[in-house]
């Protein structure tokens, strides 16, 4: 091999050498970019974590009124279950007892209702409720009453509600929240029409 030759030769070598060594220490800053990339969205993602907090919903289980029975002259429509003023005019029904509530504190029970005609009154309704355990009877508890709800003229198709606490009448070991009645002529019930019973929604902590 000649001078020239081995010279030629080197200096292909050279070049060859140096662009390899271009090559992998391009890889490598690739590699070292993608990675420095991918730890800072993982640590955006771990500091954003803390500040994703979900408010918590106040727990609450309802009864459909349509799914209810009914006492009385009380008889259903599109809606739910239309009373007409009067004692014994109402519903009954029970629902599980909710599987997470503390076994102590109250349940406020809310009827929601809507007036059937154009009269002005004050509606109230009493409730019946209390605790039953399997192998027990469906007894009625007596009477739990609470304030009246105002209902001006022309309210047809208007959502109003009335509010009741229950308090001691359910205990942990219960199995079932049981109504023996749901009824119109509460203390002070004037309005003279009908109203729709929409649903029975039951809250505890």
């Amino acid at each position: 091999m000649t001078r020239q030759d081995r010279f030629t030769l080197m200096v292909c070598v050279t070049i060859g050498a140096l662009a390899f060594t271009g090559a992998v220490s391009g890889k490598s800053e690739g590699l070292l970019r993608k990675e420095a990339g991918s730890a800072a969205a993982q640590s955006r993602g771990n500091s954003s974590q803390p500040n994703m907090k979900l408010k918590a919903a106040d727990p609450w289980v309802s009864i459909p009124a349509l799914v209810l029975g009914t006492h009385g002259d009380t008889t259903r429509n599109s809606q739910g279950l239309s009373m007409p003023p009067g004692f014994q005019n109402g519903a009954t029904g029970q629902i599980a007892v909710p599987s997470d509530w503390d076994g102590v504190s109250d349940f406020t029970v809310s009827l929601y209702f809507t007036p059937d005609t154009d009269d002005a009154g004050t509606l109230s309704f009493f409730i019946c409720p209390t605790g039953v355990q399997v192998g027990q009877v469906l007894a009625d508890p007596g009477a739990l009453v609470a304030p009246g709800v105002d209902v001006p003229a022309g309210s047809v198709q208007r959502v109003f509600v009335q509010n009741f606490t229950v308090s001691g009448r359910v205990a942990a070991t219960d199995d079932i929240f049981h109504f023996s009645a749901i009824e119109r002529q509460g203390p002070g019930d004037t309005f003279p029409g009908s109203v729709t019973l929409l649903l029975v929604k039951i809250s505890y902590n």
